[in-house]
């Protein structure tokens, strides 16, 4: 179900003489609920609330247990401590509370290797030169994420059309 904020958001644009699509598009929302709302079927606004309630502690406690295995966290819940959950509830709640992740690290340290930080580049050409059209294939190598063009040799090779 849709907030009374975008019920309300809703009426208004089509109030204002704004279509239905534009209204879906604008409001991020599919054009059927649009219709919905505007025929009146979604006039109660009500909150998802979680029937089940299972303590981080539990999980916690079951994850480093179960050594991250969910679906065996699962059976013990269920057989062990007769909480009927459903799978998905449960994972779920695994990746709310943020359980088993491990956290990013804030800077690494990365080794220089001589020659990483370069890339190669080999780009085509077409130019005029006199009468006859021609490819010219030119070798490169480039720092990676600067763009400074380096001192190295350049190979050109023409090839005619």
């Amino acid at each position: 179900m849709k907030s009374k904020s975008i019920k309300e958001t809703v009426q208004v644009l089509y109030d204002s003489g704004h279509g239905k699509k534009a209204i879906a598009r604008m409001v991020k929302i599919h054009v059927k609920t649009v219709r919905s709302i505007l025929a009146g079927k979604r006039d109660d606004v009500h909150e998802r609330s979680d029937k089940i309630t299972v303590d981080h502690d539990l999980l916690v406690k079951l994850h480093a247990e179960c050594r991250g295995y969910v679906q065996r966290m699962h059976e013990k819940l269920t057989e062990e401590h007769q909480i009927a959950i459903g799978y998905s509830t449960l994972t779920r709640l695994v990746r709310e509370y943020g359980i088993g992740v491990k956290p990013e690290p804030r800077d690494e340290q990365h080794p220089d290797i001589p020659g990483d930080e370069m890339q190669h580049d080999t780009s085509v050409y077409s130019l005029l030169l006199g009468e006859n059209q021609v490819k010219l294939v030119c070798s490169a190598l480039y720092y990676r994420y600067s763009k400074i063009l380096s001192t190295s040799q350049f190979f050109v090779h023409s090839i005619k059309y």
